[in-house]
């Protein structure tokens, strides 16, 4: 089973100052969750869950971390490998 879309650091192609939230949601969909920083502005998440066992005989999770500047335009960007007893669908 797959939740999400699939993340990966090949796969990302992120212009930081040039793509915007809609480039982003035209190639992840819609995000996981929204929030705001401490000084107002955006911070967008996706999550791909894979229930394919990797090397750690764990399901894979990972998440997109992207943080918009005050124009909605990419500042900064994290993929990271998350734990995945934090998305296990239920």
């Amino acid at each position: 089973m797959e939740i999400g879309p699939r993340l990966s650091a090949e796969s990302l192609a992120i212009t930081r100052f040039k793509d915007k939230e809609r480039d982003m949601t035209v190639r992840f969909g819609e995000p996981t969750s929204r929030s705001f920083d401490a000084y107002g502005l955006v911070e967008l998440t996706w999550v791909h869950y894979r229930d394919r066992p990797d090397r750690r005989g764990q399901p894979e999770t990972k998440a997109l971390h992207v943080a918009l500047d005050e124009h909605g335009a990419v500042a900064d960007y994290i993929l990271k490998d998350t734990d995945p007893r934090f998305f296990i669908p239920r």
